[in-house]
């Protein structure tokens, strides 16, 4: 977890997920979360893509491997993606700033009372997983994730052929040529952006709210965690467009097979 001082009286400050400001820990005074004018920035993709960087602390957690980061001047006790207090500092280093980034809106408290409650309703649920479940064992962590919005053309061809049986029982194979072009819109195509998180667990956690993107800030940091970014956007991209390829491929060789008897010669391209 990282931390800030507060100015009134020096103790530390942390982000509140209730009231959505920075709140002293010793004085209880409340300041503003600083952040950037304007709207979360959004790029046109390109291979050559420059990151903007900032000076953070590395720590990995001997337990499990996870790479924290917090910032310049935080620090952090425990491992936020598995609990363990066996964390060390690695380096001051330059890490990946996000463009954007959605603040906590759960408590620990509410965190902790949900999954009391799911383990509640598991009837063979091991005792561990109902330890898990006090709210010390409880803690936040940001997940980074890559976001695309995108839109794709696939055209595909084929030669087609229908069935056609005479009143005498005589049968025999239509060919018919087959062209089409197909345009899809993908919005929040989401993947992760670490190795600690696959994507279907990323998507498993639920509807992700970007109308609560905010510019990103490390204040929202403030008595929380991050994952470090560690899969780069190039690979993410290149697999989310063999993925889309192939699916549109799929979604044209079905609509061929629902309307015509058999095909050859088929063509498609995303």
């Amino acid at each position: 977890m990282s931390y800030s001082r507060c100015a009134n009286c020096g103790g530390e400050q942390n982000f509140n997920i209730e009231k959505g400001v920075l709140v002293c820990e010793r004085c209880g005074s409340s300041a503003p979360v600083k952040e950037e004018l304007g709207k979360p920035l959004q790029h046109v993709y390109s291979p050559t893509f420059t990151y903007t960087n900032t000076v953070a602390n590395r720590y990995v957690c001997e337990n499990c491997g996870a790479k924290v980061v917090v910032g310049k001047s935080g620090e952090i006790n425990r491992c936020a993606s598995c609990g363990n207090r066996s964390v060390k500092k690695v380096e001051s280093t330059s890490i990946k700033v996000p463009d954007g980034i959605i603040p906590f809106t759960l408590t620990r408290k509410n965190a902790a009372e949900i999954f009391r409650k799911w383990v509640g309703s598991r009837k063979f649920a091991p005792s561990d997983l109902k330890q898990m479940a006090k709210l010390e064992k409880i803690s936040g962590i940001y997940v980074p994730i890559w976001n695309f919005n995108f839109t794709t053309t696939t055209r595909y061809s084929a030669i087609g052929f229908k069935k056609k049986t005479d009143n005498e029982g005589y049968s025999e194979y239509l060919e018919y040529p087959i062209q089409k072009v197909k345009d899809e819109n993908y919005s929040n195509v989401i993947r992760s952006a670490t190795t600690r998180m696959s994507d279907s667990f990323i998507s498993g956690v639920g509807a992700y709210d970007f109308t609560k993107l905010r510019p990103y800030s490390t204040d929202y940091l403030l008595g929380l965690s991050a994952l470090d970014t560690d899969i780069g956007l190039n690979s993410v991209f290149e697999k989310i467009s063999s993925d889309i390829t192939y699916d549109n491929e799929q979604l044209a060789k079905n609509s061929i097979s629902l309307n015509y008897n058999a095909y050859e010669d088929f063509s498609c391209q995303t």
